[in-house]
């Protein structure tokens, strides 16, 4: 499966990809053959007929120069829409971390490290709203979207000015710009769902003024108590949360949520900048290198887009280097703002000046604005976000805490084949487990697996199952934490006998009532109810559906709490 562009002759194409000829060719190419003679808009409207499907084996573009100069924004058009659906639906989707809508590659196993996320973030999916509540808030203030291409370092300068008459939204990546600026964001919206995202956030420093906007699969977990809230972009299983809502995003780029956060604060201004989706002659587009000048991008000469690095004239027709991801972006952006504007009215601008796109939908500015627009009233804009977090989905508690019971069961299954493989070392037979094989693919550091020995690789299956495993325990528990808050009931809280977690319970889990109980060590019969013999522990917490423990009762009794097997109790956070 490739992507490949030709100039009047074709080269080497495989007989199954997809050969689409931009302007008649000199001779009639052999093979699957899509022909667009005009490159007028009947031709256009054709070319988004094509369905994934069709370029699955491969997608090559045969371009006359001849018709490309007399045709040139058609035939851009077409190549661009097509190289579109490529990237997302054919090429992206072999990763096993990236939804396969059209269902190209046949079931996939489970990214374990997506699952794990989605426990861990069991807290927050079923207390935070969904984005829908975001835009029922209708905050409608101007909006400047923080990404990380080489011309952000242009915006320094301006950006606290900026600031003062817009919202200001980043990724995890810009957070340190922002914050070296002077500048606490307002959103941080969170798309990939790789570990390793959470390193872009500075370390223990609380944003009070900041509001999560993160995909349910995201990493959100560790570092969502440091935020305002969390608005969730989907439902993190329809059957149990059954609100159709969902951001518009797309796996391409972080940039395409940033714009479906605008529409839903229905922004009537959205500047955006750092998006450049090219780079120049030094291959770096993260990070503070030097920027290099570009030549000039050579008249009527057609993009030759491909799978590696290639040319495309830039917003001020300059020749700067891209990549099918990139491109991609670029294009699907511009679907975005296009029916955003026709939904709201909304306008765009690139801000920083640079980069690939469309200038059409994407203008550069003719303004200063933080001279010519009023100045943002958070503290009015924090009061409608702190209204909206305060409405809680609906879920399914029954449906859900089933679905989690069987996958832990499926969980449990596959860690006892695996552990018998390894007892009897069956490196090889434990291999051609699916999860075992699809340990490479499933993305942040498990991409490094390819070269592991296959014990090693069955060692490292094993460990994240067990991982797995624990983060449904502790699922399993909020939700059963959620269904005492339904009916009212009293929860357990172990604590130490300094320690009163009443009011740090009422104040967390708003409608849980605690009880708290604190280990009796003495030999003489405890004083009341609310002590318990310390030989009576493990009895007692076989006998409790869920009970919660203070952070410092956790630290104190570890090695006993470790030691329980059902796994039915959580930290007081």
């Amino acid at each position: 499966m490739h992507i490949q562009t030709y100039i009047d002759q074709p080269g080497p194409i495989p007989p199954e990809a997809l050969l689409v000829c931009l302007g008649a060719p000199a001779a009639k190419p052999a093979g699957r053959v899509l022909l667009f003679t005009n490159l007028d808009e009947k031709d256009l409207l054709r070319a988004q007929t094509v369905r994934p499907e069709e370029l699955k084996d491969g997608l090559h573009f045969l371009i006359s120069r001849e018709a490309y100069r007399e045709n040139k924004v058609v035939a851009d058009r077409i190549q661009r829409h097509l190289a579109w659906l490529f990237c997302k639906f054919v090429h992206y989707p072999r990763n096993a971390n990236i939804p396969d809508p059209c269902g190209l590659y046949g079931p996939k196993p489970p990214n374990i490290l997506n699952e794990i996320n989605r426990c861990r973030n069991a807290p927050l999916l079923l207390r935070s709203p969904l984005t829908d509540a975001l835009a029922r808030a209708r905050i409608r203030h101007p909006l400047l979207l923080v990404l990380p291409g080489p011309s952000l370092r242009g915006l320094a300068p301006r950006l606290k000015a900026l600031s003062r008459v817009c919202l200001v939204a980043c990724i995890a990546r810009t957070m340190d710009f922002c914050l070296g600026n002077g500048v606490e964001p307002d959103f941080l919206v969170q798309l990939d769902t790789g570990w390793w995202q959470t390193l872009f956030l500075p370390p223990e420093r609380t944003l009070p003024g900041c509001t999560l906007v993160a995909l349910s699969l995201a990493p959100v977990h560790a570092v969502a108590e440091r935020f305002r809230g969390v608005f969730f972009m989907d439902s993190f299983d329809r059957e149990v949360l059954p609100n159709p809502s969902r951001l518009r995003e797309s796996w391409l780029s972080s940039l395409l949520p940033c714009l479906g956060l605008a529409e839903a604060l229905a922004a009537p201004l959205v500047l955006v900048a750092g998006a450049d989706l090219s780079f120049g002659p030094n291959g770096q587009y993260h990070g503070d290198g030097p920027a290099a000048p570009l030549p000039a991008y050579p008249p009527d000469s057609p993009i030759l887009v491909g799978l590696n690095d290639f040319t495309v004239p830039d917003v001020h027709g300059r020749a700067a280097t891209t990549r099918l991801p990139y491109f991609a972006s670029a294009h699907e952006a511009t679907l975005f703002a296009r029916e955003i504007s026709r939904g709201n009215g909304a306008r765009f601008c690139n801000i920083t000046g640079e980069g690939i796109l469309d200038p059409t939908f994407f203008p550069l500015p003719e303004e200063d604005f933080s001279a010519t627009l009023p100045a943002v009233d958070r503290a009015a804009v924090l009061a409608k976000v702190d209204a909206a977090l305060s409405s809680p989905e609906s879920v399914h508690l029954l449906k859900h805490k089933m679905k989690l019971l069987r996958d832990l069961e499926m969980v449990r299954d596959n860690l006892d084949f695996l552990n018998f493989c390894r007892w009897r070392k069956q490196d090889a037979e434990a291999a051609a487990h699916p999860m075992v094989r699809a340990l490479h693919a499933q993305g942040d550091y498990l991409a490094q697996t390819a070269g592991l020995s296959q014990g090693e690789r069955l060692e490292l299956a094993v460990e994240l199952l067990e991982q797995w495993r624990l983060s449904l325990f502790q699922a399993r528990n909020v939700c059963q934490l959620e269904q005492e808050r339904a009916r009212g009931g009293l929860v357990p809280v172990l604590c130490l006998e300094d320690e009163n977690p009443i009011e740090d319970l009422e104040r967390r889990h708003p409608g849980l009532r605690a009880r708290p109980v604190r280990i009796w060590r003495e030999t003489a019969p405890a004083p009341d109810a609310d002590r318990l013999p310390y030989r009576q522990f493990a009895a007692w917490s076989r006998e409790r559906k869920v009970f919660l423990v203070t952070p410092r009762a956790e630290r104190h009794f570890q090695m006993l709490l470790d030691c329980l097997p059902g796994k039915n109790w959580l930290v007081l956070r």
